[in-house]
This record gives C-alpha cells, sequence and structure tokens, in this order.
C-alpha cells in the first residue's frame, strides 16, 4: 500500500469493520511501528557512524561520555538527613522554613 492510499483512510472508512478485526490490525500496526522505528535508528546510526569515520572522529568517544558529577551536598536538614542542597538553584523548602524559624544557614553546611 502506498503511502497515499493511508492517508485516504478515515475514522468512518474503520468503524465499519468489526471490533476484533480493528483490535488485530491495531496488534499488527504497533508491531509495524516498532519495527519502523528500529528500522530507523539504525539507519540513522548507520549514517552518525560514517560521518564520524569520514571526520576521523571514534564514535565511542562521543557515544560514550562520561557521566555528569551530581553536585556536592553543602547543606543538609537536620530533620530529614536524606534532605540535602547544593547551594546552587533555589533554596528547598525545607530550608527557607528553617531560615524563617530565625535560624542562620550557615548551621546546616556539612
Amino acid at each position: 500500500m502506498k503511502i497515499s492510499e493511508l492517508s485516504k483512510i478515515t475514522v468512518d472508512d474503520l468503524v465499519v469493520i468489526p471490533t476484533k478485526a480493528l483490535q488485530a490490525f491495531q496488534i499488527t500496526l504497533d508491531d509495524a511501528v516498532e519495527r519502523r522505528k528500529e528500522q530507523d535508528k539504525c539507519e540513522f546510526l548507520e549514517k552518525v557512524a560514517k560521518m564520524a569515520d569520514e571526520s576521523g572522529v571514534i564514535l565511542d568517544e562521543i557515544l560514550l561520555s562520561p557521566p555528569r558529577r551530581m553536585p556536592t551536598i553543602r547543606f543538609r536538614n537536620p530533620d530529614e538527613p536524606s534532605q540535602g542542597w547544593s547551594g546552587r538553584g533555589r533554596k528547598p523548602n525545607w530550608l527557607l522554613a528553617l531560615i524563617a524559624s530565625g535560624r542562620s544557614i550557615e548551621e546546616f553546611e556539612v
């Protein structure tokens, strides 16, 4: 079937088909979509590998880059030690509440 023919199928065309047949078709369609995604992925990786090879780049160096480090915890919640804050970004609610109660942020430094 051509793609142009698929785009002409409407809901009205499908509602006349029995439910079980539509469900079986849906399973087949889902399988086809997954197979197509895998095929597209393989084709893409082949193109990237070819481009990397032509550029003299080692593909594994790009794909296997080291994981990002988690920021170091600089402040810890004394009431709930599992809660920490690196000092970057917005202050967490637990810290804001402690500061609002009159305590100093320096008290919670690790």
